[in-house]
């Protein structure tokens, strides 16, 4: 399909997103930042990078073509944003061309890319070939869902991304595997009819690999067997563990017993059966599949591999993808216990 322009404002994020992948980045735009189901504001871009292998690195990008950008005003914004939610950097891209501005910005640490930068790179890098924006992405979803009538993709969209600054621990992976698993069923169930479900499950594939990559910094120097077992009790308990988990049900079971004077049957039968359900979950699939050095290596690639093939114009098939993307789409169909050979 062909790309579809915004207006000035849009023309120069989609130019210093697509600036930022050419120089190695995963890049995002328009990410809410929502608290207690307000959207309270939005990042204009964030990026993300793997310097090395035990450093990653999250960037806030605010961004401002006008005539009177109040480029100042901004510096406080974005390092504003930059503390509330614990980055490692920040950007404002102005066209304001005052050497005030970059020398305000560094002192407070706030990188400005100002002057002529950003109408070069608006110059340089828009349209992308082969690559749609993200104006034209959300055209795709308009469609509408088989399986939920008044699903609105859209939302199901901005509400996976905001995951990446409001979860980027292990109860994002397991949020994201949940809208994964019924994107793969969408996709079934409409026949491979659904190019909003199908953009929607590599980008959000693109979204789980980075936040996995994220969680694994720690991991460069332990033993395949501790990789496997974190990774195993952070997709089963979750961002708190076993040991949170464990005192949940403690707890629980001491308040059925306060009120009742004794201990209760009920309660044993509570402890057995959330044990069982946690123990069903096949958390050990995941685990296997990213403790592998190899697998956690190719994390951060893959992750804009998956990002690149969401906004390609020409939309593929998982069945028409190569090697690593392939693959991983395989193990998350073991997860799910979806037959491989109906989806890829």
């Amino acid at each position: 399909m062909k790309s579809q322009s915004g207006g000035k404002g849009q023309d120069a994020e989609e130019a210093l997103r697509a600036y930022f992948l050419s120089i190695g980045y995963f890049a995002v735009r328009s990410i809410p930042f929502i608290y207690r189901g307000f959207e309270v504001t939005d990042i204009d871009l964030w990026l993300y990078s793997k310097p090395s292998p035990i450093t990653r690195e999250r960037v806030n990008v605010d961004i401002k073509r006008k005539n009177t950008p109040k480029a100042l005003e901004r510096v406080f914004w974005t390092r504003g944003v930059k503390d509330v939610l614990a980055l490692d950097r920040c950007i404002v891209a102005t066209t304001d061309k005052r050497m005030e501005t970059p020398n305000f910005g560094t002192r407070h640490g706030v990188a400005v890319l100002g002057g002529g930068f950003l109408q070069n790179v608006i110059r340089d890098f828009i349209p992308l070939k082969n690559r749609i924006s993200e104006e034209s992405f959300l055209i795709d979803l308009q469609e509408n869902c088989h399986l939920k009538s008044g699903l609105v993709w859209k939302n199901f969209y901005k509400e996976s991304k905001s995951l990446l600054i409001n979860a980027l621990n292990y109860n994002g992976c397991n949020l994201l595997l949940k809208k994964i698993k019924f994107l793969i069923e969408e996709i079934l169930a409409s026949d491979w009819r659904s190019s909003a479900a199908l953009r929607l499950l590599y980008i959000l594939s693109s979204y789980l690999l980075v936040t996995i990559d994220f969680l694994s910094r720690p991991m460069i120097s332990y033993e395949e067997t501790m990789k496997r077992k974190l990774f195993e009790e952070g997709f089963r308990f979750g961002e708190h563990g076993k040991k949170r988990a464990e005192e949940i049900i403690a707890t629980v079971e001491s308040i059925m017993t306060s009120v009742s004077g004794e201990r209760l049957e009920g309660s044993s039968n509570l402890r057995t059966d959330f044990e069982s359900q946690l123990y069903e979950y096949p958390a050990e699939i995941l685990a296997e599949h990213f403790s592998k050095i190899r697998n956690l290596n190719e994390l951060f690639s893959l992750s804009k591999k998956f990002e690149s093939i969401a906004f390609n114009s020409e939309l593929v098939k998982p069945q028409s993808l190569e090697g690593a993307s392939r693959a991983f789409l395989g193990v998350l169909c073991d997860f799910y216990r979806i037959d491989r050979k109906s989806f890829i």
